[in-house]
């Protein structure tokens, strides 16, 4: 028998912002990845961020009102996402790219590509659901939002 799992495996509360302070996609990008660092699941904020930044200059994902930077990065020590809500909708990079609520910062070891685009699909499954991206962005405490990835099937 294949046990569930679900998103909250590959996060903590603690990588989870219900109000990102960022106003500007590397800002946010910084924010999350600080986040990882503190939480062990990357060595190097600063490392880390360089690769997403270089990453997103490359290839930038946005899927309704949803950032999914990401980076495959020797400082990544397991496949892990932080995840946060933009106090207001921003244009994620340039002022004519998509509109942005919600930000899903993907942390990937070099190992885990097949993990990734499993996460990945998964994510963007679960953020179909308008009425579950409408309770997203109403949280205000980051205990709400574990509660909802604990519930969405990875």
């Amino acid at each position: 028998m294949q046990t569930m799992t679900s998103l909250f495996q590959y996060t903590e509360t603690s990588l989870l912002v219900p109000r990102l302070t960022g106003n500007h996609h590397e800002s946010i990008i910084t924010e999350l990845a600080d986040r990882l660092e503190g939480s062990g699941r990357i060595g190097s904020s600063e490392l880390f961020v360089d690769a997403v930044l270089a990453h997103e200059e490359q290839a930038s994902a946005v899927f309704d009102e949803v950032a999914f930077p990401v980076a495959h990065s020797k400082t990544v020590r397991e496949l892990s996402f932080a995840f946060g809500i933009t106090s207001r909708t921003l244009r994620w990079r340039t002022a004519t790219a998509p509109l942005v609520s919600m930000v899903v910062l993907m942390a990937v070891p070099f190992s885990e590509e097949m993990g990734y685009l499993s996460l990945l699909t998964s994510f963007c499954n679960f953020l179909k659901d308008k009425a579950v991206t409408a309770r997203l962005k109403h949280c205000v405490q980051a205990d709400e939002i574990s509660e909802m990835f604990c519930h969405a099937r990875a």
